[in-house]
């Protein structure tokens, strides 16, 4: 029998995160001064396993999406010594 010794690699992919704030204002420039001051960021979430496999924002007006595919373009090895 032959063992082939398989190493554990890390695939690294990026998308697009699109961030949508609703907001009154008086106008649009109002409005991103408004966003600007009051968003709170993108956060990271438990679940699915892990403390850094959900993202998610926290207002009531606030939502997250991702409308593109992942690119995969970076590759490591995960060194568990």
């Amino acid at each position: 029998m032959i063992f082939i010794n398989k190493r554990n690699y890390i695939v690294l992919g990026h998308s697009t995160v699109i961030i949508a704030v609703e907001v009154q204002a008086t106008n649009e420039n109002e409005a991103m001064d408004l966003v600007k001051k009051r968003f709170g960021g993108i956060h990271e979430y438990a679940g699915n396993g892990g403390v850094d496999k959900l993202i998610g924002v926290n207002g009531k007006a606030e939502s997250i999406y991702a409308p593109e595919n992942v690119e995969f373009d970076d590759v490591m090895e995960e060194n568990y010594e």
